[in-house]
């Protein structure tokens, strides 16, 4: 006896929306972990910091740094991880009822899919 490798029509219609069923599944199993950085200096010398960013979830890559002031921050500059900031650019408090300096980043991740994302990391409060 010959069995043909035909499927019925309604069995066909019912086993590819069961593979997109499945499919739909899988992809929303669970949301993607959101890229997060954090923000630190450390003090090569005593005129320069460098600046120290990790992210979890991409690769860091540009580094918008701002002065975290009330009612509106202020862009100080674009820089690289690991790349020498003269310690002038970061002391942007110099009143004398506020001397300590409020910076934090925006910092551009290339997320494992290729997507870019912006992340605002932590605020360092020091007096540079």
């Amino acid at each position: 006896m010959h069995r043909s490798k035909r499927m019925m029509p309604g069995l066909a219609a019912a086993a590819l929306a069961a593979g997109a069923g499945l499919a739909a599944v899988v992809g929303v199993a669970g949301p993607a972990q959101a890229a997060s950085c954090h923000l630190d200096f450390a003090r090569p010398s005593t005129k320069v910091y460098r600046i120290l960013v990790s992210c979890t979830g991409g690769t860091p890559g540009t580094v918008s740094l701002y002065a975290e002031d009330f009612p509106f921050d202020q862009f100080i500059a674009n820089y690289l991880p690991g790349q020498l900031v003269d310690q002038g650019t970061l002391d942007e408090d110099d009143s004398p009822f506020n001397r300590e300096d409020e910076i934090y980043a925006k910092v551009a991740v290339r997320e494992p899919d290729g997507d870019f994302v912006s992340v605002r990391t932590n605020t360092v409060s020091r007096n540079f």
